[in-house]
C-alpha cells in the first residue's frame, strides 16, 4: 500500500472521507470509495475530513445550499468534539496545501480550506490567502507544486524558480 502524500504513519487512510462517502446501512454507517486508500498518520484523514466538511461546495439549489450550510456548522462542531485537534494541527497546513492543489477543488473551496487552517492556528503563507494585498493559490502554482517544480515567493506573488 502506498504512503499518504503528507505525514507519516502506519494507519489505513481513506483520503476522501466526507459525508457523501458514508452510507447508512442496516447495521450502521459504511464508508465507501476507497480508491485513494493508503497508509499514513491518522491525523491526515481527520484533517482532510475537517476541511472537506467545512469547505466543500454543496451541489444543488440555493435553498438546499442554505439548509446544508446550517447543518454543516452542526456537523463540523460535532466532528471536532470527537477528534484530538492538537494532533491534527501539525498536519493541517500540509493537508490543505495538498488538497488545494486538487484540480477538482474550486477557488472558493481552496479559500475556505485555508480559512479553516488559519482559524485552527495553522501557519498559512500570506501569498496563498485571499485578502488585501494577497492572491489565491492559482492553478499554475498548484500545477507546479504537484509536479515538484520549485515555487518561490517574490513581492507577495508566487513565481517559478
Amino acid at each position: 500500500m502506498s504512503e499518504a502524500p503528507v505525514g507519516h504513519g502506519d494507519s489505513l487512510l481513506h483520503l476522501d472521507l466526507h459525508p457523501l462517502n458514508v452510507m447508512i446501512g442496516p447495521r450502521g454507517p459504511v464508508v465507501i470509495d476507497w480508491a485513494r486508500a493508503c497508509r499514513g498518520d491518522a491525523a491526515v484523514d481527520e484533517a482532510i475530513a475537517w476541511v472537506l466538511m467545512a469547505a466543500g461546495e454543496v451541489p444543488g439549489s440555493r435553498f438546499m445550499a442554505m439548509i446544508v450550510t446550517r447543518a454543516r456548522s452542526v456537523l463540523v462542531k460535532s466532528f471536532l468534539t470527537s477528534v484530538e485537534i492538537d494532533a491534527i494541527r501539525p498536519v493541517l497546513r500540509d493537508v490543505v496545501a495538498w488538497k488545494a492543489s486538487d484540480p477538482h477543488m474550486s477557488a472558493a473551496e481552496q479559500d475556505r480550506m485555508w480559512e479553516v487552517c488559519k482559524q485552527a492556528g495553522g501557519v498559512t503563507p500570506a501569498w496563498i490567502c485571499r485578502g488585501p494585498g494577497h492572491i489565491s493559490l492559482r492553478a499554475g502554482v498548484a500545477a507546479r507544486l504537484r509536479s515538484g517544480i520549485p515555487v518561490r515567493r517574490t513581492g507577495g506573488r508566487p513565481m517559478r524558480s
